[in-house]
């Protein structure tokens, strides 16, 4: 944990943050705080500073002087990703992995390939799926948390969805198939990106058909064929640096 994310439950004065339970003990067993260590602390799409242990029991007491309603001291980020719903112990891998890499969004669609099985995982729940984020984002040491969004059915997602909730940008769908590479794609340091990202055995050409008229550019991240979660990390970060670069260049 390089940063405590204040839970609502936690909150218990404006100025005063009280944490019990698995949260408690990792902060007393394996950071080893006690009164007067000071903790880095944030709320989600919220500011982060530095907090005080004040005291230790069975509640660890944390007092700070952060305005939880101010915003956070990052700029949002460019990218979203549309996945398809990849296996349930995936899910959960996935969902941390993109909250630390800082993308704007994050939508969960049903592919030809996805089990529809896979729709009914706990990890779905609302604050389930929460907690995993603000997990990825404690690592990360950041404060603002992806909109997640759920679409057991992608045709309409697709033709009827997409457009109002990603609006324009550059569009990039990866398919290793006769593509380009993604690194020869121009993107702007502050161009809005969207890359979907289908199941271990690929979207089917009809998927790909239907993206395509939504203006998705086939790409591909490599010779090798990448488990899903491994492709969403070469992905964002292939996107990232090339954001990086052109920033650079300007």
């Amino acid at each position: 944990m390089n940063l405590l994310l204040a839970r609502p439950s936690e909150i218990k004065a404006s100025d005063l943050l009280c944490l019990n339970g698995p949260r408690r003990d990792h902060l007393v067993d394996i950071l080893h705080l006690d009164a007067g260590s000071s903790i880095r602390i944030g709320f989600p799409d919220g500011p982060q500073g530095v907090g005080i242990v004040e005291s230790v029991g069975k509640e660890v007491h944390i007092r700070h002087d952060l305005d939880a309603a101010m915003s956070p001291e990052t700029p949002p980020s460019m990218i979203h990703v549309i996945l398809a719903l990849p296996r349930p112990k995936v899910l959960g891998r996935v969902l941390g992995h993109l909250a630390a890499l800082g993308v704007q969004s994050i939508t969960l669609v049903r592919s030809w390939h996805v089990e529809k099985s896979y729709f009914q995982t706990d990890l779905l729940d609302p604050l389930r799926s929460r907690e995993i984020l603000l997990n990825g984002l404690e690592q990360a040491k950041a404060t603002r948390v992806p909109i997640l969004r759920v679409f057991p059915l992608f045709r309409p997602y697709v033709e009827d969805h997409l457009g109002c909730l990603i609006g324009p940008g550059v569009r990039l769908v990866a398919h290793p198939v006769d593509s380009q590479s993604l690194t020869k794609v121009p993107i702007g340091p502050r161009e809005t990106v969207t890359v979907a990202i289908g199941p271990e055995r690929g979207w089917t050409s009809f998927e790909c058909g239907l993206l395509a008229e939504q203006g998705f550019e086939a790409v591909s991240l490599g010779a090798r064929i990448l488990r899903v979660e491994t492709a969403l990390t070469v992905a964002v970060a292939q996107v990232q640096l090339l954001q990086r670069l052109a920033a650079s260049q300007a």
